[in-house]
């Protein structure tokens, strides 16, 4: 829920349930230390790994240098550990680690000011985004309706081309006459956009 909302640009929504999944992930922390079981040490510290890049990314997003340090610094830590240990593979996993790499020409953290760090996660991010939020809300698919996402995923898509999303049934209904026209592999190009003007009126 937190990446869905970084993504869309909700910041502070995101930066208050971060809040609360902090604290569910901190029990949980308090819980594994010293359980002896493998494999749920290596589940809290992966969760801990994933809950960072989102602190991280928000972070930047913010402008909140203290949160995006502290959290790229244990980020930084875990992928170092796993990487050790043979568990950490770049196809599969972030790699902050190596991605920096490339504006500083090596990974010795410690001899990098924050504040250079922070301005490198910074110019990442805007390259980034600077089309705007990744995730954007989509839009009824029915053209009389003008009704938004409030969370992605939202509205259901037709159950035959799984592409246009629609608020309800209803909207679903009314808008049949035409997206059956481009359903399932057919294209505008094969309909001539009259015959599409006619059936909207």
């Amino acid at each position: 829920l937190c990446t869905i909302l970084r993504q869309r640009g909700d910041l502070e929504e995101c930066a208050e349930i971060m809040k609360t999944y902090m604290a569910v992930l901190k029990r949980y922390q308090q819980q594994t230390e010293g359980c002896g079981v493998a494999a749920q040490v290596d589940c809290c510290e992966g969760l801990t790994f994933r809950a960072n890049l989102i602190r991280c990314n928000l972070g930047v997003q913010l402008g909140d240098k203290e949160m995006a340090m502290t959290a790229f610094h244990d980020v930084v830590k875990y992928e170092k550990k796993e990487k050790a240990a043979g568990r950490y593979t770049d196809d599969s996993c972030p790699d902050l680690d190596g991605m920096l790499e490339c504006f500083f020409g090596h990974r010795d953290y410690d001899r990098i000011d924050d504040d250079d760090i922070f301005n490198a996660l910074t110019f990442m991010d805007k390259e980034c985004n600077k089309d705007g939020p990744q995730l954007k809300p989509r839009e009824c698919g029915y053209y009389n309706c003008d009704k938004k996402e409030q969370m992605s995923g939202d509205f259901n898509l037709c159950s035959k081309c799984h592409k246009q999303p629609y608020c309800g049934k209803e909207c679903q209904v009314r808008d049949w006459k035409i997206h059956k026209l481009l359903c399932c592999g057919k294209n505008k190009t094969d309909i001539e956009d009259d015959t599409l003007l006619m059936i909207m009126e």
